[in-house]
């Protein structure tokens, strides 16, 4: 816990995990927003399912070619094209009832995920020091985990008491407070691409 408590105490350190961390919330209730507003519009379990399954297959094909943007630009130009994009997306979902339109936006959200763990995880190495490298991998780690445990909660508690929509703009907001936040660290001038070792 000291180990932590030190990490804490790194103001490099802090910025990034605030800034990661809506973001990662945000990813926790992505799919299960998806569901609960496909459901509802449909009354298909089956159906949601569907939506549910077209974004994920999107985002798995587009995964490589987004993380050679990254590559290839940087994180800052990226980040700040996709983030708008999907936040978009989210909540144009969220304000609609017809079902087709749900599947064509869910296509397209997977399509321009802003990779928000992957982003942040390559930038400890300039946020703290070789010594307390292995303890913020540590503390992302627990993190991302800790954002895939309350995202849905979120989500169910929002969907169920309030709407689907409601969910979604949820969702949407805090994806874009992470994006944002992570697109205008100052430490993102430092990023560079990590060159294959050569054997």
């Amino acid at each position: 816990m000291v180990d932590y408590w030190r990490l804490l105490n790194v103001k490099a350190a802090r910025k990034l995990i605030l800034s990661g961390f809506p973001g990662r919330i945000a990813y926790g209730m992505f799919y299960l927003s998806i569901f609960f507003k496909a459901q509802d519009e449909t009354g298909s379990i089956a159906k949601a399912g569907y939506a549910v399954g077209i974004c994920a297959v999107t985002g798995a094909f587009s995964a490589g070619i987004r993380g050679s943007l990254i590559d290839r630009y940087g994180q800052k130009i990226p980040m700040r094209i996709m983030v708008p994009l999907h936040g978009s997306l989210i909540f144009s979902m969220g304000t609609t009832s017809d079902y087709m339109t749900i599947l064509i936006v869910a296509f397209l959200m997977g399509c321009v995920a802003p990779p928000i763990n992957l982003s942040v995880r390559p930038l400890w190495r300039y946020a703290v020091s070789n010594e307390q490298l292995r303890t913020a991998y540590a503390f992302d780690s627990a993190m991302i985990n800790f954002g895939s445990v309350l995202g849905p909660v979120i989500a169910t508690l929002s969907a169920t008491r309030l709407s689907p929509s409601y969910s979604l703009f949820i969702c949407g907001s805090l994806m874009a407070i992470g994006g944002i936040s992570i697109s205008n660290l100052k430490i993102l001038k430092y990023w560079r691409r990590e060159t294959k070792s050569q054997n």
